[in-house]
């Protein structure tokens, strides 16, 4: 994901760094014993556009990328923001099967991009991250065949109904990686050149960032973007 020519600024806030102290379960924390008790590699805090309090751990440097897991879904869901408001995708409303025609005839068939979105699409799933059987285990395995669907949808198509369309939530990362493969589809781009082109450049982050691709290429849209605190921050 690639930067542009200009950084948004992140100055330091004027004054001490706030000295922050608490207790949980009879134990006294400050900044750094926190960290180290829970292996924080980094911690930023910003007001106002502003550094109130920035540390690093585990080795960890200002211009090291960290890997987001969950938190690229939230980069997936503003992308389908920008391509609603860019007029590739009609609006929330559309089905998914419009963008992924692979999808009809299975349990997707009814199912709204902001059904996706917010994971209520009613179709089964077990995202059970100690079990190796689970769909979000099994999903990111499927094999690619030559010619065919991307693996994801493939898997995401076989999986059955359980719920009526936006009756239930179930968390749900083939769902977000299902929204990215529609993003992409939509908009002829890959996420990754369409998150520069949205957001990375313009705003001004200071790092390229790294989004971790599929079987089949296809930027993670449940997962694994990878770039520096700051750049989380601006990001909020």
């Amino acid at each position: 994901v690639k930067r542009g020519p200009r950084v948004h600024p992140l100055p330091e806030a004027p004054g001490a760094e706030p000295a922050i102290r608490f207790s949980h379960a009879g134990v006294d924390y400050d900044i750094d014993s926190y960290m180290k008790a829970f292996n924080v590699s980094g911690l930023l805090a910003i007001k106002n556009g502003q550094i109130v309090l920035e540390r690093y751990g585990l080795g960890r440097k200002p211009d090291d990328r960290w890997t987001s897991f969950s938190v690229a879904k939230s980069m997936t869901a503003t992308l389908v923001g920008a391509a609603i408001k860019d007029g590739y995708i009609k609006s929330e409303n559309e089905p998914v099967t419009t963008y992924i025609p692979e999808l009809k005839g299975s349990a997707y068939e009814g199912v709204t991009v902001r059904h996706l979105v917010t994971m209520t699409s009613g179709v089964k799933w077990n995202e059970d991250y100690t079990d190796p059987n689970s769909d979000v285990a099994r999903a990111g395995l499927e094999p690619v065949k030559q010619g065919g669907a991307n693996p994801i949808v493939t898997y995401m198509a076989r999986l059955p109904r359980e719920a009526a369309p936006g009756s239930k939530f179930v968390y749900k990362t083939g769902e977000t990686d299902l929204a990215g493969i529609l993003v992409s589809r939509a908009t002829k781009k890959t996420l990754a050149n369409y998150l520069s082109e949205k957001i990375w450049a313009p705003y001004g982050m200071e790092r390229d960032a790294i989004w971790v691709r599929d079987t089949a290429g296809h930027e993670r849209g449940g997962c694994c973007m990878s770039m520096t605190l700051r750049d989380y921050g601006r990001i909020g």
